[in-house]
């Protein structure tokens, strides 16, 4: 009887097998620790009337906690994710729309312990995330919203000098970590004689949009002031800068004697 459903019971075993393997990788994954490195900071009353920044790492990840920002007495937390536990989900931009940014950093989570809980901020906080990302490629800090499972960006800025994105926050916690934008970059600019294109005083040279392509050049300490130009040609050949404008677009954003300037550019109606 044993040897008639032997084949039958072979089979049962191996499919119960190929079932159970995924939740059985999937508990050895999570079995690693919650975080790679764990920073704890005290703010006291003190502390809390002149506010103060923790640093965690080299420089890695900055919290700043505003004077006031905090209610009462807490102990700031900053973990860097291990890879296992960092949320998966899809990436959105600022309208929600679905987008295929590539993440650049660890993930990086801050709490405040405190009784009671720290509920609501009085003041918004600050954050910075190094990254050794080289391309020129905008950077910009998404938080991991847990109620929708996607990542939403955070208003960002760029420090190029020091390879830090900066956001400011309205959570008392999160998880953070930035993206790289695939059509928009920040690096910096140059200029040329508007002689070597006597066509349009209001054109640029760059090797990451095709000629033809118009776009807008924005001061990156200033995003409201911008130029459009048309790439005509392809450079500067140059590690670091992004887009070289005549002379006279140059100078709407910028004096030219500056020589370079820090910049954001992205495509641009005509």
């Amino acid at each position: 009887m044993y040897q008639k459903f032997r084949p039958l019971l072979f089979y049962y075993l191996v499919a119960l097998l190929l079932l159970l393997l995924p939740a059985l990788f999937n508990i050895k994954a999570k079995s690693e620790p919650w975080a790679n490195h764990e920073w704890k900071l005290f703010i006291d009353e003190a502390t809390i009337l002149k506010g103060y920044t923790v640093v965690a790492g080299d420089n890695d990840f900055k919290l700043g906690v505003r004077d006031k920002a905090i209610s009462h007495a807490a102990t700031a937390v900053v973990r860097e994710l291990n890879e296992a536990w960092v949320p998966d989900g899809p990436v959105v931009d600022i309208k929600g729309k679905k987008v295929n940014y590539q993440r650049i950093s660890p993930a990086w989570e801050f709490d405040f312990l405190a009784k009671p809980r720290i509920g609501v901020l009085n003041k918004p906080l600050y954050v910075a995330i190094k990254h050794n990302n080289k391309t020129m490629n905008r950077k910009v800090i998404h938080f991991w919203d847990g109620t929708s499972k996607t990542w939403k960006p955070l208003p960002s800025s760029a420090d190029l000098k020091n390879n830090l994105t900066r956001a400011v926050i309205h959570l008392p916690y999160a998880i953070l970590a930035t993206f790289d934008i695939s059509d928009e970059y920040e690096a910096v600019a140059s200029w040329y004689p508007d002689k070597l294109t006597p066509s349009s005083f209001f054109s640029g040279a760059s090797n990451c949009y095709p000629i033809g392509t118009y776009v807008k050049v924005c001061r990156l300490d200033n995003l409201q002031k911008c130029v459009k130009v048309k790439i005509v040609s392809t450079g500067p050949y140059v590690d670091g800068r992004i887009i070289d404008l005549t002379k006279t677009a140059f100078s709407k954003i910028a004096r030219p004697a500056n020589g370079i300037l820090p910049v954001r550019v992205a495509i641009s109606s005509k």
